[in-house]
């Protein structure tokens, strides 16, 4: 397998001494939007963090910054491109903005297991990074699957779409994701993922989707009481890493921040089945939440996939049959069927 408030200072590189030679010391800057020391979106960075810093014998240095303290996702991707930060974890959805291919993640049901996601991560990693690079500026390094989406509102248990066209949802600022929630008949807002406590509680929208980790590390669990296991999406980030600050590493600094990525990529998958199960366990446990399963999911399914044609030119970057074969190959890739993505749709 191959392949995160402007107060923050460009990285600097530190001449040490170490014996009779000179040892470079390179220190970094790592983003996420963590909500909790618990969520992955802190245990991630600060695993490649630390997997970088032992692998380089301590001259690869990367300080992480938790809890969006230096703005949301979006914020952190200008931030790097601007020079003043070096990595960002970043949902896939909030990356779709500057990589349009990205939105293969956002297509619903296009996964019906962890499996089927890092399937697509792993074999579609040279083709995922090409186009980071080659759009964004920034290079993949880690990724994972955090969960599916599940429904959570503060009103009443969702069976059918019908039951949540009386309710004002929150999406995330994602085409797709805005597009599922109209193909059930809903008209959602799009609104920031650290302003979602509060909007809830305020009564500006009444329900979301996201994966219990967010849930519960959010404390969504305080105002939300109703939580509906669906599978219209499986929820993953990427750790991106400047790639012109990347390209100024020497070879063996940059094979041993590729190598630190890969193990957070594997440990981080590890870590997130024992996770999940404990977040669920916790829901369940909480005695104002009221869980239910929907009878009948494709009622939920039906619609949403038949609306995928209407985004292979938004995924294609204004080219719909480029889009529509990059959507047919991610899919095919999803289910084992094809081992990566061609070379046509890679960017020149």
């Amino acid at each position: 397998m191959r392949i995160v408030p402007q107060c923050v200072v460009a990285a600097s590189l530190v001449l040490a001494v170490s014996g009779p030679t000179w040892a470079k010391k390179i220190d970094m800057r790592l983003g996420d939007g963590g909500m909790s020391p618990e969520s992955v979106g802190v245990v991630l960075p600060d695993y490649l963090a630390k997997r970088a810093e032992v692998l380089s014998g301590g001259t690869l240095k990367i300080e992480t910054f938790h809890h969006a303290v230096l703005g949301d996702e979006t914020q952190m991707v200008q931030q790097i491109q601007q020079g003043s930060l070096q990595g960002v974890f970043i949902g896939n959805n909030n990356l779709t903005s500057r990589v349009p291919e990205f939105l293969i993640f956002s297509l619903p049901y296009m996964f019906d297991s962890f499996k089927e996601g890092y399937r697509l991560q792993d074999h579609g990693w040279e083709a995922l990074n090409n186009w980071t690079v080659k759009r964004a500026g920034v290079r993949v390094l880690a990724q994972e699957c955090m969960g599916f989406r599940a429904f959570f509102n503060t009103k009443h248990p969702i069976n059918t779409p019908a039951d949540m066209r009386s309710l004002k949802w929150r999406v995330p600022p994602d085409r797709v994701l805005i597009g599922n929630y109209k193909a059930w008949g809903v008209n959602p807002s799009s609104i920031p993922w650290n302003e979602t406590f509060n909007s809830l509680a305020q009564g500006v929208v009444n329900g979301g989707g996201n994966p219990y980790d967010d849930i519960v590390t959010a404390k969504l669990y305080e105002v939300a009481h109703y939580i509906t296991p669906v599978h219209y999406n499986l929820l993953c980030h990427t750790e991106l890493f400047s790639e012109p600050f990347y390209e100024k590493l020497s070879k063996k600094d940059q094979e041993i921040l590729t190598k630190a990525g890969i193990e957070a990529t594997k440990y981080i998958r590890k870590w997130t089945v024992d996770h999940q199960q404990k977040q669920l366990n916790f829901l369940k446990s909480h005695k104002d939440i009221k869980f239910n399963t929907p009878p009948n999911e494709s009622l939920f399914k039906k619609p949403t996939v038949n609306n995928w044609p209407n985004f292979y030119k938004q995924i294609g970057n204004g080219d719909e049959a480029r889009g529509k074969e990059l959507v047919t190959e991610a899919a095919a890739i999803a289910k084992g069927t094809r081992a990566k993505f061609s070379k046509d749709l890679f960017l020149k």
